[in-house]
């Protein structure tokens, strides 16, 4: 968010930067602001305050705001949803000396605390608490353990508070993105196992039709077609090993109790066969 002085220069800049643009006479300036999702939008102090836009992170004033009461309002545009926002009023060099060397006792009290905001060479923080909620409640960045204004960061007494903010920044943001790899792993997580239910859930309806049925036609002829006889009996498997399978079965041999008699699998594979026979005869008698 970019303030200025002037519609002029709002429009001056916006055109330059090819933004959108926000002042009071502007026909679009409230399709520029709804339509303003990323970059830049250049308003003046029309839209400082009652109108709340949500993700601004970064305030700059171009030139010197009307008084510190605009500038409070124009910069508490952003951090609308608690995000960390940096502000930065920005001047020529020649106007900084300018607004030095002005007699503070000829300024209005809105102006000359906005001087004392800029020029002044202590917390920016305590200027502005303290015309806005009284000297009584002026306080300073770390007193209220609030981001540090460029003063405090300076301050050799604050490199600590300083180093300590940016330690906590880099633990929100570090949770942040591990939240949201969590959410992203749950949700590919989600999908797999819908993925892996509808697929289960195929094989169990091609498990059912094929029961009765010839699995070997099934998998030649890619259907269900011309397979109503039993495994056995498929004229398939004869041209495929060169005999019926019930010959085919009596040539295959297997060394003596290689197999569960219970469920067929390999000893090695079957824990029932695996069991000392005592426990077997005693599993058997059971079921």
């Amino acid at each position: 968010m970019i303030f200025v002085r002037t519609t002029r220069e709002c429009d001056k800049l916006a055109e330059a930067l090819g933004c959108g643009k926000y002042y009071a006479k502007y026909d679009k300036k409230e399709e520029d602001r709804v339509n303003w999702v990323s970059g830049c939008l250049i308003a003046t102090g029309a839209l400082g305050a009652g109108v709340d836009v949500n993700g601004i992170k970064f305030v700059l004033h171009v030139g010197l705001p009307y008084g510190l009461i605009n500038y409070d309002q124009e910069s508490g545009r952003g951090g609308r949803q608690g995000e960390d926002v940096l502000a930065i009023i920005c001047l020529t060099v020649t106007d900084f000396q300018k607004l030095k060397k002005q007699n503070p006792e000829y300024m209005t009290l809105d102006d000359k605390m906005m001087r004392e905001f800029v020029v002044g060479d202590g917390c920016r923080r305590l200027v502005l608490t303290g015309y806005l909620s009284g000297e009584e409640h002026a306080k300073t960045c770390i007193e209220i353990d609030g981001l540090l204004c460029d003063y405090c960061i300076r301050n050799a007494i604050s490199k600590q508070a300083f180093k300590r903010q940016m330690m906590e920044k880099e633990e929100r943001e570090g949770k942040i993105k591990r939240q949201k790899r969590y959410e992203g792993h749950r949700e590919y997580v989600c999908r797999m196992e819908m993925i892996q239910g509808v697929l289960f859930e195929e094989v169990r309806d091609i498990c059912e039709e094929l029961q009765e049925r010839c699995s070997v036609c099934w998998l030649r002829k890619d259907g269900f077609e011309e397979m109503d006889h039993p495994f056995d009996k498929c004229p398939e498997i004869e041209m495929l090993i060169g005999s019926s399978w019930g010959e085919f079965r009596r040539k295959v041999q297997f060394p003596a109790n290689s197999c569960c008699f219970q469920c067929g699998q390999p000893g090695d594979m079957c824990r029932f066969a695996s069991m000392e026979w005592h426990v077997r005869i005693k599993r058997l008698y059971y079921h």
